[in-house]
Order: C-alpha cells, then sequence, then structure tokens
C-alpha cells in the first residue's frame, strides 16, 4: 500500500478524490499536507534564534498558503483551454517563510530542545520560520504536496471521502452478483470469454464459427433461437466491422 500521494496523484488512487477536492480539504484543514525536503534549510523560532533543520524530512503546510495555492490552481483550471495551444510552462514556485512541524518531521533538531510537544500533530501548533541557508524565501510547487494514506483513510471514515473498492471487494461483489444472474446471461458472459476474449484480431482463424458458439449455448441449456441471437450479441464490434 502507498505511504503518500502527491496531489496530482490522487486522481487516480484508491480515493475517489480529484486534486482539486483534495486541496481544499487542505485548505480548509481537514487534511494535512505536507513538502518532503531534501536540502538543508533554516528554521527559527521566534524569540529562540537560530536553528538548522535536517536535509531529509517533512514539514506540514500552513492553511494560509494552502488556500493561496488552491486559489491559484483553481484559476488554471478555468484557463486551461485558453492556454492549451500554449507552450509548457516551468512548474509555479510559491514562496513559504512559516511551516509547521509535527509528528512526520522524522529529522532532527539540533542545537537546544524545542520547548514544544511534536509528538502529535499541531497540538497548539507554533510556526517556525523557514528559509534557505542564503537566507532566501524556501519555495516549492503545488506538484509536491504530499497527503499521507493514512489522513485519507481517517476522511474515509468521517465519511468525507469514498474510498474504491480494491480489486479483490469488486470480484467478491462480482461473484455475489453472479449469484442472481438469470442463467441465459451467465451462460452468455462465459461463451464470449470463452470463445471471443483471446481472439486475435488479424487472425480470423482464432475467431470461433457461430455454429460452434450456437452448439455450446444450447448444450447450457439455450433454446435454437436464444442461442443463435446470444452467440450474434456476443460477437464484438470488431469482428462485425471486418465481416467476420
Amino acid at each position: 500500500m502507498r505511504e503518500y500521494y502527491f496531489l496530482f496523484e490522487l486522481e487516480g488512487s484508491q480515493y475517489n478524490l480529484s486534486s482539486s477536492e483534495g486541496l481544499h480539504l487542505a485548505a480548509t484543514g481537514r487534511l494535512p499536507s505536507y513538502v518532503y525536503v531534501h536540502d538543508q534549510i533554516y528554521l527559527t523560532e521566534l524569540e529562540q534564534g537560530l536553528v538548522l533543520g535536517a536535509d531529509s524530512f517533512y514539514l506540514r503546510i500552513p492553511e494560509s498558503s494552502l488556500r493561496t495555492i488552491e486559489k491559484w490552481v483553481i484559476s488554471r483550471l478555468h484557463s486551461a483551454d485558453q492556454s492549451s495551444n500554449q507552450g509548457a510552462e516551468p512548474p509555479k514556485k510559491f514562496k513559504l517563510k512559516e511551516i509547521f512541524v509535527d509528528v512526520r518531521y522524522s529529522g532532527k533538531l539540533p542545537g537546544n530542545p524545542m520547548p514544544y510537544d511534536y509528538s502529535h500533530p499541531e497540538v497548539n501548533p507554533t510556526p517556525l520560520h523557514i528559509s534557505n541557508p542564503d537566507l532566501t524565501s524556501f519555495q516549492f510547487s503545488p506538484s509536491e504536496l504530499i497527503f499521507w494514506t493514512e489522513d485519507l483513510d481517517a476522511l474515509v471514515r468521517q465519511g468525507l471521502v469514498q474510498r474504491f473498492k480494491s480489486n479483490s471487494d469488486q470480484e467478491r461483489s462480482i461473484d455475489a452478483e453472479r449469484q442472481e444472474y438469470p442463467p441465459h446471461l451467465e451462460a452468455l458472459v462465459i461463451a464470449w470469454r470463452k470463445y471471443w476474449k483471446n481472439a486475435d484480431r488479424s487472425d480470423r482463424s482464432t475467431c470461433p464459427k457461430k455454429d460452434d458458439v450456437e452448439a455450446w449455448l444450447i448444450g447450457q441449456g439455450l433454446s435454437q433461437k436464444t442461442a443463435s441471437a446470444g452467440a450474434t450479441i456476443i460477437k464484438p464490434q470488431w469482428a462485425n466491422d471486418k465481416g467476420w
């Protein structure tokens, strides 16, 4: 199972959630969002002096920054048609001045112990100022936003997000539905799999003869008339187009 998804991976994930919907949940404080920092940065506490951050860790993005990103993403979606003929643009970068450290911060904060308990996500959170070592603003793009699976699962439990069924869940559901299939419908499904599923579109010899399909269906209890109609129904459109 994936531990997390990037913002623009949400639509292809196991959750029924678009990237814009995920971003809105994050901007309204219901879904924590992070960026992974892989370069050294400076974290500064107010009135506590300079604290040097580690070089590989996760930082949580404040809701105020997420609302700014949400506004930009929505404006991009609205102007997508107008910009469709333009060349690829470089990724938009957003400056970040404040950040939160919570339970997913996996690096060490050297120097004096920080006076806050970070063992629980944002309990009375205190923001830290963030900058690059040259004191320029830390920047990131929306595509770097990360949403953790356990946070998405929490929204599923709250009923705010739906999860797509897994393949095994879908198979069990299909098997249960098959118990309710009319016998003729089940026979047609099996006949398609038996005769047409592996047929080669470029080789007519791999395609079944209608008489063979009819005979098999009659053997499954279908009448001559129903079997003849069924053999026609399950024939793929591409085979009809070729006159096979």
